[in-house]
Formats: structure tokens, C-alpha cells, sequence
């Protein structure tokens, strides 16, 4: 089922960040409840994974002589080894969890923009994500490697490759090499309000951060605003709201 708005054809022109952040909006005003309560839905399932994982893993604790004069003792509670066991477990866990769900949430930003409705058990499925769950694995091992090894390099990867997940979506067909390739090509259509509805984007979510439901409540703005500009910069059709 689509939702109502003017059909935007592919050959658009250039859009500026502040429009991509405007038609993003009103698509997030209009399907509301299911991106927010997945947000909701995940925030609770992981903070649930860390108390149950503190709650049951086997831990022990150790009395060590405590202050710099050696008087007194203190007492140290840590996991004893099948309790990190259980710890690295839950966190490997956790990981994938949100590996599925944030490819769940580029997948349905592209949904949502093109006029689709969604739910909110659309951001839990599993089904069809393979390939776009390896180039989002990959895109981040790239943007890590180049962080370590220099900061500039990573930043240049985060940004140059920027629409990763957008072209594994939208364009199965590709292989690795030509879905990197394809984002870097899209970034350079329009790379200067690319960047800005990035920064703009980071500097809205580093506000509304200061409380929980805040971060949580413009986090889907990130996704829908670049699947607005990766429609317009590939030239792929999405609705104007």
C-alpha cells in the first residue's frame, strides 16, 4: 500500500540538504508509529540482553588490600570465566541484532520514501538481507581500517562510500567492487549538500541525544534523508511529500 504525495520521476535535479531534510519529515510525520516504536521495540530488547546478561552470568568476588598505605581491603566483583563467556556471547549477539535491524532500517527508508507503508515488523525480518547485511559489514570494516590506520582516510571512506547500503538495495545485480563504486559516483552528483544533511543530521541527533526518547525519536530522520538523496542522486523515482 502507498501513501499519498506527488511521484517524483528519476531525472530530478540537484536537491539541497535543507529540501532532502524537509521531505524526509514529513514521511517520518506521516508512518510515525512504526519507526518509532521499532526504535522503541530494539532500545528495550537490548537494554533487556544487559540486565538478563548481568543477572545471570556467574561472577565472583575478590578481597585485595586496598589504599596506598595497604590498611583496609576492598572488595572487587568480576566475572569469572564462563561469565565473560556468557558476557562476549550476549554482546556478539546484540551486535547482530543491530546489524539486522539497522539494514531493516535503510531498507524500509527507501520503502518509506517511495511510498510504501510499512510496520513495525518490517524492521525485524531476516528474510532477503544477505547481501545488503555483508556490504554493511564490509563498509564498516573499511571506514574501521582506515580510521586506525590514519583519521582522514576513514572519514574519506564514512563519506565517499556513504550510499553503500542504498546500492546493495536498489541494485542487487551489482557485484562489491561496483556497489562501492556506484556510491562514490552517486556522492559525486552532489557531494556538497550530501555532506551538509550529514552534518546537519549529526548535529540534530547531538541535541536531541541529551535525553533517551529524544535520540531515539530523530534517529529514523537519518535514514529517510539520505534515501531521499540517493533517490535524487541515482536517479531513482520517490515521493514528494
Amino acid at each position: 500500500r502507498r501513501a499519498g504525495g506527488h511521484a517524483m520521476p528519476a531525472g530530478q535535479p540537484k536537491i539541497e540538504a535543507t529540501q532532502a531534510l524537509q521531505i524526509a519529515w514529513r514521511h517520518y510525520t506521516r508512518q510515525l508509529a512504526p519507526w518509532l516504536l521499532s526504535m522503541l521495540a530494539f532500545f528495550v530488547i537490548v537494554f533487556v540482553a544487559f540486565i538478563i546478561m548481568v543477572a545471570v552470568a556467574p561472577k565472583t568476588t575478590k578481597v585485595a588490600a586496598g589504599g596506598s598505605s595497604g590498611y583496609g581491603v576492598a572488595e572487587v566483583t568480576t566475572f569469572t570465566p564462563g561469565g565473560w563467556f556468557i558476557a562476549v556471547l550476549v554482546y556478539v549477539i546484540v551486535l547482530i541484532a543491530g546489524l539486522v535491524f539497522s539494514v531493516n532500517c535503510y531498507r524500509n527508508a527507501v520503502r518509506t520514501v517511495q511510498g510504501e507503508s510499512i510496520s513495525v515488523g518490517d524492521f525485524f525480518k531476516v528474510a532477503g538481507i544477505g547481501k545488503t547485511l555483508g556490504m554493511c559489514i564490509l563498509y564498516s570494516l573499511v571506514v574501521t581500517v582506515g580510521t586506525f590506520l590514519c583519521i582522514i582516510p576513514g572519514i574519506f571512506a564514512a563519506i565517499a562510500f556513504l550510499f553503500v547500503p542504498f546500492a546493495a538495495i536498489m541494485n542487487p545485480q551489482l557485484g562489491v567492487a561496483d556497489t562501492f563504486r556506484h556510491s562514490y559516483e552517486t556522492l559525486k552528483t552532489n557531494p556538497g549538500q550530501i555532506i551538509l544533511a550529514g552534518v546537519l543530521i549529526w548535529l540534530i541527533t547531538l541535541v536531541a541525544s541529551f535525553t533517551v526518547i529524544g535520540g531515539l525519536f530523530v534517529a529514523p530522520l537519518g535514514y529517510l534523508v539520505f534515501a531521499v538523496l540517493y533517490c535524487v542522486a541515482a536517479q531513482r523515482p520517490f515521493v514528494a511529500l
